[in-house]
């Protein structure tokens, strides 16, 4: 095999796994998606994709691997629900965008809050990271 069919072959299957990483949502990591030339959603783009009622199953990948479904609402209130064996928890939580991100509070005068960068990873599923670069969750919309 000569050099340039080698190589020709070792960028196609570069090019591959970024493809693959792209579609499959897995990345670890913000600076991994950053690497692979994605960009964070901007505030003006985050603001659109609220701009009217949207329901989102919602993969939190931390240490309790859990789903829920988060109802966003455009006057900025978000209610969180998770299914248990008989009976809904539901939580309520207030959010806002600034800075290219979404962040959430419990209350609406609490001054603590946990923003999130988005990434849009294919069609209505996107993946927020924290301010430290760790991935939070993997949000599917209807």
């Amino acid at each position: 095999m000569t050099t340039a069919k080698r190589f020709k072959t070792m960028v196609m299957i570069a090019f591959s796994l970024l493809l693959l990483l792209y579609f499959s949502g897995c990345a670890g990591t913000k600076q991994t998606m950053l690497d692979a030339g994605l960009k964070p959603m901007t505030s003006q783009e985050l603001k659109s994709q609220f701009a009217t009622e949207r329901t989102a199953k919602v993969h939190v990948l931390g240490a309790k691997d859990r789903w829920y479904t988060y109802i966003y609402r455009p006057d900025g209130t978000l209610t969180i629900q998770r299914k248990l064996k008989r009976e809904t928890k539901t939580r309520y939580r207030f959010f806002s965008i600034a800075n290219d991100q979404v962040c959430v509070k419990k209350k609406l005068t609490s001054k603590n809050e946990e923003c999130s960068a988005w990434f849009k990873v294919a069609p209505d599923t996107y993946q927020t990271y924290a301010k430290d670069g760790t991935i939070l969750d993997k949000q599917i919309f209807n």
